[in-house]
């Protein structure tokens, strides 16, 4: 009850509520009770055209009659540019509204649905995309769902969009409409949040056009400013989702730099604080938390420094997907996509692997059959539990995981994500999977993607290894003034029996030094598992007794998962 309650203080004040209605319509036209009218919804980030008319509800009083001819709209051309200029003043910080008499108005209309709370900041989205259907008759595309959000104050992550369109239409149903779609939340509709709002087309027979937006909700945050000046500081706190573990704030700025955040958290209450910074331009800081079902963002903010916040977004249409009929030609676009991302950032392309796709392409089959969406499996777990039981051992990894009707909104979905976006660019991964599975959705087609990155743990020889472990050890004398290790023949030999044993340690190798009688002047051993042998760090006490010869022995295990290559060393005097 105490976080219900707190929703009604999260976002920034709404001004001059839908003076589009004023500006673009010149007399509202009046209510006509009993005019049907065509119902268009969709999911997380996704874009449809209009559909079939509604059918009419003989049990609904509000909707009693044939839906009235409506006018047809040209599809927007792929690729063309659009433009969206806000109608109200963009939300001067995320958290902290206030209502307007229409959110008060849909409020009550909703307060029956006991599963979703009404929040004034999506209700202020919500108005900015009806005015956007009214104004191109599609729903916004993700990078225009993602401005429109931001620009209401509203940090909400998982958002769904859904449109009805009528000459009239009773609020009976604006509520079924909002039930549907909070229906379709992942995780299920509790402690989901709502927004409504309205606008009107213009033409022989006006339009009203009624936005819904539902979010999965669970995060309350304390009020955070949009637009900061240069190197100021900047605390995100609020209370995280029950069941949220090891928060962390991921940060990106003008300068392309990833910065991870830790997050203080007492119980659900979390606090972070970070320095903004010292240039100009957009800061993204996207709050990430462990759930039931894998590693999840809670909410994205959007901040501006030294610079006003943006009141116009130019973007451009999707490209036109419709030739795209299977998962195997989904999964050459998804590349494509990928691979463009990462060319726009000035980084090489990825290769593409098969053992990794294999790996992709399974767990996406998993959530499609299994009827789930997320980084962990009922069935395989995790991503490093897959790829341990695909025996692909890996230096470093990732999975990035979409779920939407247009492969290109949701690669837009995953760049805009920062945890996501840290995978796409990831410096440190040379390989690539991509596994795509298709499923109905609501009547339309989903295509579930799944992105596993890794560096795969280089083959290495007992020969090659111990020659790059010896040139090791012989720079580490080198910098240190040492005289140079001699290679010892039996010292090598007691490293090499150990390298083999079910779990080489120092004190095994001492144990075989002292048996094979090498240890008259002292000696000191090291073991260490590692996943390449060009990070390897040898230990200072190596370099520190009165040492004079070296044996070394390396083994890689391929069955073994990462890190899977060991080495031993010991030195004597």
């Amino acid at each position: 009850m105490r976080r219900a309650r707190h929703l009604t203080l999260m976002l920034v004040a709404v001004l001059a509520a839908l003076w589009y209605v004023s500006q673009r319509v010149a007399n509202r036209p009046p209510a006509r009770p009993g005019d049907g009218g065509l119902e268009v919804s969709f999911g997380p980030e996704e874009r449809v055209a209009p559909g079939p008319a509604g059918e009419a509800r003989p049990e609904d009083p509000e909707a009693v009659t044939a839906p009235a001819p409506r006018p047809t709209w040209p599809e927007p051309e792929p690729g063309a540019p659009y433009a969206i200029e806000l109608i109200e003043p963009p939300a001067a910080s995320y958290g902290g509204a206030a209502w307007t008499e229409d959110d008060r108005k849909y409020a009550g209309d909703l307060e029956g649905l006991d599963a979703v709370a009404y929040d004034p900041t999506l209700g202020h989205a919500a108005r900015e995309l009806a005015v956007f259907y009214s104004t191109f008759h599609v729903a916004a595309p993700t990078e225009a769902l993602q401005f429109v959000v931001n620009s209401a104050g509203a940090a909400e992550w998982g958002v769904l969009q859904s449109y009805l369109t009528t000459t009239d239409l009773g609020e009976g149903a604006v509520a079924r409409r909002v039930e549907e779609l909070a229906g379709q939340l992942e995780g299920g509709a509790e402690g989901g949040r709502v927004g409504v709002g309205e606008a009107y087309t213009i033409g022989a027979a006006p339009e009203r056009v009624v936005a819904v937006i539902v979010s999965r909700g669970g995060l309350y945050l304390d009020p955070v400013p949009r637009r900061v000046a240069p190197g100021a500081t900047v605390t995100v706190s609020g209370a995280l989702p029950q069941g949220a573990e090891r928060p962390e704030v991921l940060s990106f700025g003008p300068d392309g730099v990833f910065v991870v955040t830790p997050v203080e958290a007492d119980g659900e209450r979390f606090t972070a604080t970070l320095r903004a910074p010292n240039r100009a331009g957009a800061w993204l800081l996207e709050l990430v938390a462990t759930l039931p079902h894998g590693p999840t963002p809670l909410a994205q903010l959007e901040l501006s420094i030294g610079r006003p916040l943006p009141e116009r977004f130019d973007g451009h249409w999707p490209p036109d997907e419709r030739a795209i009929q299977d998962d195997a030609a989904a999964e050459v676009r998804a590349l494509a996509l990928l691979q463009a991302d990462r060319a726009r950032s000035g980084l090489p392309p990825l290769t593409l692997d098969p053992a990794l796709s294999r790996v992709a392409r399974a767990h996406s089959a998993d959530m499609r059959d299994h009827a789930f969406f997320g980084h962990r499996s009922p069935t395989t777990g995790t991503v490093t539990d897959r790829l341990v039981a695909a025996r692909y051992p890996t230096v470093t990894h990732g999975e990035n995981i979409a779920a939407n009707p247009s492969l290109y909104d949701a690669e837009q979905g995953l760049y805009y994500s920062l945890g996501h976006r840290r995978n796409i660019l990831g410096p440190d991964f040379t390989r690539v999977g991509i596994g795509v599975a298709h499923r109905p959705s609501h009547g339309r087609r989903q295509w579930l993607v799944t992105q596993v990155f890794g560096r795969p743990v280089p083959a290495v020889t007992p020969a090659a290894g111990r020659a790059a472990v010896e040139a090791l050890v012989a720079e580490g004398a080198r910098v240190r003034g040492r005289a140079a290790y001699a290679v010892d023949a039996e010292l090598a030999r007691v490293a090499d029996a150990e390298v083999r044993s079910a779990a080489p340690s120092p004190s095994g190798v001492l144990a075989r030094v002292k048996d094979a009688g090498l240890g008259s002047r002292g000696a000191f051993a090291w073991t260490a598992r590692v996943s390449e042998l060009d990070r390897v760090q040898l230990p200072e006490e190596l370099f520190t007794g009165d040492y004079g010869r070296v044996g070394v022995a390396v083994r890689q295990r391929p069955d073994d998962p990462a890190p899977n290559i060991v080495i031993v060393v010991v030195v004597g005097g």
